[in-house]
């Protein structure tokens, strides 16, 4: 099982460009008829850089999946 400090600590260490596309795989999976390019947007506007937000998608990813069915 996954720990929540080993989540904490991966984030951590992504690259700008790796916590971009951990956002947008978590927008694209609960938006199945989204573009890329709406999720970059979605990822630009929300200011959603921060770490616990990052954490939560790669949460909600790894744990969870998509709540889509």
């Amino acid at each position: 099982m996954i720990k929540d400090s080993d989540i904490k600590n991966f984030v951590a260490k992504m690259t700008y460009w790796e916590r971009v596309n951990t956002y947008m795989s978590e927008y694209l999976l609960e938006n199945p008829l989204a573009s890329r390019e709406e999720a970059y947007k979605d990822f630009m506007d929300s200011g959603a850089d921060d770490s616990d937000a990052i954490e939560y998608r790669l949460e909600k990813i790894i744990r969870f999946g998509s709540s889509v069915r």
